[in-house]
């Protein structure tokens, strides 16, 4: 049998949804069936070691390991090598990255891939399926600087929040042969935005290795203090998006009206200093815990009381659904996509986007043990081994390469 040659691009494999969704996928691919890639931009992440040996990890580009340095150096560096117009464009890029007005964090990595990608040289190899398993510039990058005879983009999340500028994804998108995307609410949201794209953009749903998390959670130690209270636990990076403003004012409520809990955080991200910031800000520097980056979240997640998750938008979140691997009661903010995961008040309580109704719902759940227990017994008798997304990234690759 001869084999369908696939590469994936990605960003990096720092913490994050998307990134451990490219490990499971990866895990878990036909190797007799497929030759695969993988290019990082940046060769970092607490998910390095997770690549499949089987994958092929490309040498990450000269060209680009200058250029992404800090402007003097890269400058410098350039200069030295005499590549005056690639010192003038990263020049430019620091220029745009101060005074561009961006709509978003999303919208600034639309607008900065057009000076960025002259940091980057074409892959040489040709393919038979290009992959930019990320939104913007993974996607990108797939479209411009590989060659394949068939290319998809992988979008992870709810298009409509991400303050995102549909012209210049339009531009991508008509060069892509399918957007794939993770839920039934993502694919709407894309084909509200793109209803001229509409017969290209379909569903796979992030791969959720059961046996795995269920192994995973019990090794390692977990929470290492003496904390005997009530356990609250987020995952997710520190950014805008996962609403941790709204976390922590939910925790000063808590522990204004009498509850002995402490809230957990597991990731990193550019917010990380503001929020800490405002941890002290409210005294809650024993009660709101950082705990950084952890590649076997899992342990945390099974000695918590109760998962949380006050994300103002999602794709669909892998965090809340390694939660219900691990029959955890959860609580959602009522962000676009959630129905796709949370039945209310049957798999996890849905709340509004407040600080005040998300303090209402840990509090419900806190007081009310026969409800907790509801949410845990309903999420028993749903967790069943799922690699339907194996099945439909198969069926896809099929149809594409025999038309």
């Amino acid at each position: 049998m001869v084999k369908s040659k696939i590469l994936f691009v990605m960003t990096e494999l720092k913490s994050g949804g998307a990134q451990k969704s490219l490990i499971s996928l990866l895990s878990n691919l036909d190797y007799n069936r497929f030759d695969v890639d993988l290019f990082l931009f940046k060769h970092e992440g607490v998910f390095l070691d997770s690549v499949p040996k089987e994958v092929n990890l490309l040498e990450p580009q000269r060209k680009w390991q200058i250029f992404s340095q800090t402007l003097f150096r890269s400058v410098l560096l350039l200069l030295k090598q005499r590549d005056f117009i690639l010192a003038y464009r990263r020049t430019v890029v620091a220029l745009m990255a101060r005074i561009k007005r961006f709509k978003s964090p999303s919208h600034s990595t639309q607008v900065m891939w057009r000076y960025l990608s002259y940091g980057f040289d074409t892959i040489g190899t040709t393919y038979d399926i290009s992959i930019g398993y990320l939104e913007t510039q993974a996607t990108y990058f797939a479209i411009e600087k590989t060659n394949a005879r068939v290319k998809y983009g992988w979008f992870h999340n709810d298009y409509q929040s991400m303050g995102l500028e549909k012209r210049i994804d339009l531009h991508y998108f008509e060069q892509l042969n399918r957007v794939i995307t993770v839920s039934s609410t993502c694919k709407e949201s894309l084909e509200a935005c793109f209803p001229e794209l509409s017969k290209n953009i379909c569903i796979i749903e992030n791969l959720i290795p059961k046996e795995y998390i269920q192994s995973m959670s019990l090794r390692g130690t977990g929470f290492n203090d003496s904390f005997t209270g009530f356990r609250l636990l987020t995952v997710g990076r520190l950014t805008t998006q996962k609403g941790y403003d709204l976390a922590i004012e939910a925790c000063r409520t808590l522990i204004q009206h009498g509850y002995d809990i402490r809230w957990y955080a597991i990731g990193d991200g550019e917010l990380k200093k503001s929020i800490l910031d405002d941890i002290e800000r409210n005294n809650l520097q024993q009660r709101f815990i950082l705990l950084g980056v952890h590649k076997n979240p899992y342990t945390y997640i099974r000695q918590c009381d109760l998962y949380v998750q006050t994300s103002l938008w999602e794709g669909k979140s892998i965090a809340i659904e390694e939660a219900k691997v691990l029959c955890k009661p959860i609580i959602a903010t009522n962000f676009p996509t959630v129905s796709d995961q949370i039945e209310n008040r049957k798999n996890g309580l849905v709340v509004g986007t407040s600080s005040w109704e998300i303090f209402k719902g840990i509090s419900e759940v806190i007081d009310n043990p026969s409800f907790r227990e509801s949410l845990i017994k309903n999420l028993m008798d749903e967790t069943n081994q799922d690699f339907r997304a194996i099945d439909r990234f198969s069926q896809i690759v099929n149809e594409d390469l025999l038309t």
